[in-house]
């Protein structure tokens, strides 16, 4: 089962998908294994969301040739009324391709292995599934402003990449088309097959003869930008910064404000490092959703724990007294034990109950790791799946 990072570019060392990550070049991954993405997503799953018309209009979509189709031709009224899942197949067997937005709140084990991905990577990841059949692409040639790491689930897919139309982009293309130069690179990815695209290079899909799933999922790493809006924030608790600029007050006046601004500035910047930046905005992303009524007292060996929290940070688990903690904007009280647990998950990924006990057994006894991880449970840090 791909879980994480590693078993995503397996058998390739997940080192090498970060050395392509940091210097914003393409990178691929043929599997050994055809089947291995399968469970991820299977038809079944599938036919299922589909069936149950669970998901909100907003994440489901019927694309054609990079146009949206009407919802009205595939649901009873319009946007938010039932699916007429004959008329939708009949669609999508014409050439049109479903688009599923944000599948990972949907589909668990998605949404664990994007959690996963965050914490490696420490930043933000969602991801959205596409499922195309006929002739049609769901997307003409365009670039996005995040990065993507497309898995093939299920039949092949043609990709080809027309270079980097825009280095570093923070704005979509006048149109929203972006054309490109000539084709750098193509190739058919199988199932199971990975490709890293970085923002900014222009790409476009095609099927390549059979049925095809897959999933695109979404990088977006903080950017120098935001830092400097970090700056602007803290620069609005400054009166000086709040004040107007004394146009009206002549030029000496003028001068002398400019030189305070800039005395200010300058001293505002020395005092914001990066570190307190990121630990920040660490601290401020949400936690996955979850909840684990009527799970706490059934913990087994093989009982799986799967963390809430998406990003890895400092929990000073060499502090034995109960301390506060925030986390996903909120504060928590917890016990040093409950701390260590958190800790060695936000490292770990998922781990069965088991893994845990035996993996702190030199710090902490069974008893301990099962009251902190009902300490954690009872405040949605960690999921308890059976």
């Amino acid at each position: 089962m791909i879980r994480d990072l590693a078993s995503l570019i397996a058998p390739l060392h997940a080192d090498r998908f970060c050395e392509h990550f940091v210097r914003k070049t393409r990178f691929q991954v043929k599997a050994t294994d055809p089947d291995r993405a399968a469970p991820l997503l299977p038809w079944a799953t599938i036919n299922r969301m589909i069936e149950s018309d669970s998901l909100p209009a907003d994440s489901f979509k019927v694309v054609r040739a990079g146009n949206v189709v009407d919802p009205s031709l595939y649901r009873t009224r319009g946007d938010n009324s039932p699916l007429r899942t004959g008329t939708l197949q009949d669609l999508l067997r014409q050439g049109s391709s479903l688009v599923l937005n944000r599948i990972d709140e949907a589909v668990p084990s998605i949404g664990r292995l994007t959690a996963a991905i965050e914490r490696e990577l420490s930043c933000e990841v969602w991801c959205n599934a596409y499922v195309s059949f006929g002739a049609g692409s769901a997307f003409r040639a365009h670039y996005d402003l995040h990065d993507v790491v497309v898995l093939q689930v299920h039949g092949r897919k043609h990709w080809q990449s027309l270079g980097v139309a825009v280095p570093y982009p923070i704005e979509s293309p006048s149109g929203g088309v972006a054309t490109g130069g000539e084709v750098v690179w193509e190739d058919t990815l199988e199932a199971g097959d990975v490709l890293y695209l970085p923002r900014g290079e222009v790409h476009m899909a095609t099927l390549a003869g059979v049925d095809s799933v897959h999933l695109t999922i979404g990088l977006l790493p903080r950017r120098g930008l935001a830092f400097a809006q970090a700056v602007i924030k803290r620069a609005a608790e400054d009166v000086l910064f709040r004040q107007d600029i004394p146009v009206a007050a002549g030029e000496a006046a003028l001068s002398q404000h400019e030189a305070a601004l800039k005395r200010a500035l300058h001293a505002l910047i020395d005092r914001t490092t990066l570190n307190d930046y990121l630990d920040t905005d660490r601290r401020a992303r949400l936690l996955r959703p979850c909840a684990n009524l009527g799970l706490v007292g059934s913990l087994q060996a093989d009982t799986l724990i799967v963390p809430a929290v998406r990003r890895r940070m400092p929990l000073d688990i060499e502090v034995e007294q109960e301390i506060e903690v925030l986390v996903g904007r909120e504060k928590f009280r917890l016990s040093a034990p409950a701390r260590r647990v958190l800790d060695f998950l936000l490292w770990h990924d998922e781990c069965t109950y088991g893994a845990v006990v035996f993996a702190l057994a030199t710090q902490l006894s069974e008893p301990l790791v099962q009251r902190a991880v009902a300490e954690l449970a009872r405040q949605s840090l960690v999921a308890i799946r059976i």
